[in-house]
């Protein structure tokens, strides 16, 4: 069976709708032909990937009509040319674009089309909200990774519910193991000893993530004795944004000192795998969180999650007691757990048994494949 995936931007820029997309195909190549539609870049990745060269992105924010007809049309030959069974979108402009082929018959019936939406409905742009209820109804299968967003879905799109179904991220094979010695080469390779509680911050640097919040907790919590602080920032690959991560670091560094703070920029996966390992404790701080793939990957290398009541994030953390709505809260909460080790300790093999049962590699893995034998022995729901 032939799957196309298509991803809004290059699959080198960090995101979790990227690295999720990765993690499928990875766990399911031995079952299935892959090809990707992605913009260009300079990696080359294992499976049959075409370039859309010449656009940084497939938003169709910002582009004029003739951009968007070439860009179908060249979906199309692609489409065309692999003869795909099935193309499974994870990325509101890409499934837009599915969604605008459809409508106009650029894509045959017999071909299958499927939505994974890593977002939260309600936080996408007007017309980008807009276009998923209008073309919602063409694919087979919608698959939404928290039931937040699938509460959401059944809310306001004018779908048969029988079309959605929930299927958690996951973090990947690389997560799938936990080896202690890691942990103990990391936290000799950083200068961590062993009385240091290590709490860290990671996401890309955008609005969304709330850096300010994670600056003032920075700003308190690094007065307790033997804290240490692991910050690990994702740019969109722009010198403004890069300068923006270096900002911050250094803003941060002005709190703690130097010699009490680690900070990255881009660094690949294996790398946060190995800072994970280093880590006690792992806060989010966002106004935004369609899911928190990275509280997951730190939940796998036994860290205690804290994260803000928001979206999907909620209910992936999963314990009352590890949300919060005001800086305070997260305060007294950390620093409860700081001040005994042996809570510390629980709270970190409490969520690293909460990734076990819930969000392993062949878990997710399974429930995808079994979809997509699933409708490609026609079992689709019109």
């Amino acid at each position: 069976m032939n799957i196309l995936y298509l991803s809004d931007v290059s699959l080198d820029i960090i995101g979790g709708a990227q690295e999720s997309m990765k993690v499928v195909m990875d766990g399911l190549a031995d079952r299935y032909n892959f090809s990707i539609i992605t913009p260009c870049n300079d990696k080359q990745y294992k499976y049959n990937v075409s370039e859309l060269t010449g656009y940084k992105n497939l938003s169709l924010r910002g582009k004029g009509i003739l951009d968007i007809i070439k860009i179908i049309g060249r979906i199309k030959k692609i489409i065309e040319n692999n003869k795909i069974d099935i193309i499974h979108v994870q990325m509101p402009a890409t499934m837009l674009l599915i969604g605008i082929m459809k409508n106009l018959r650029m894509i045959d019936n017999n071909i299958i089309i499927i939505y994974t939406d890593r977002g939260v409905l309600n936080k996408y742009g007007k017309k980008t909200y807009y276009g998923i209820k209008k073309f919602s109804k063409y694919f087979s299968k919608i698959i939404l990774t928290t039931n937040y967003n699938m509460n959401l879905y059944k809310n306001y799109i004018n779908i048969k519910e029988e079309k959605l179904s929930l299927i958690n991220n996951t973090a990947g094979n690389m997560f799938e193991k936990y080896y202690p010695e890691i942990r103990e080469n990391m936290r000799t390779e950083l200068n961590f000893t062993k009385d240091d509680t290590v709490i860290m911050f990671a996401g890309r640097m955008n609005k969304d993530k709330n850096w300010p919040l994670a600056l003032e907790i920075i700003r308190d919590i690094c007065k307790i004795k033997n804290t240490k602080i692991i910050m690990a920032l994702g740019s969109n690959k722009t010198n403004k944004n890069i300068q923006e991560c270096m900002e911050l670091i250094k803003e941060a560094s002005a709190y703690t000192g130097e010699e009490n703070l680690r900070g990255f920029i881009d660094i690949p996966l294996i790398k946060m795998n190995e800072l994970y390992y280093s880590s006690d404790i792992f806060i989010l701080t966002s106004k935004v969180e369609s899911f928190g793939r990275t509280a997951i990957e730190a939940m796998s290398r036994k860290n205690a999650v804290f994260g803000t009541n928001v979206d999907g994030l909620k209910e992936v953390i999963g314990f009352s007691d590890n949300i919060y709505e005001q800086k305070k809260e997260v305060l007294d909460k950390i620093k409860k757990i700081i001040y005994n080790k042996e809570l510390l300790e629980s709270e970190k093999e409490k969520f690293y048994l909460r990734f076990k049962e819930n969000f392993g590699l062949e878990k997710t893995c399974n429930y995808t494949m079994n979809y997509m034998i699933f409708l490609g022995k026609g079992g689709v729901v019109f």
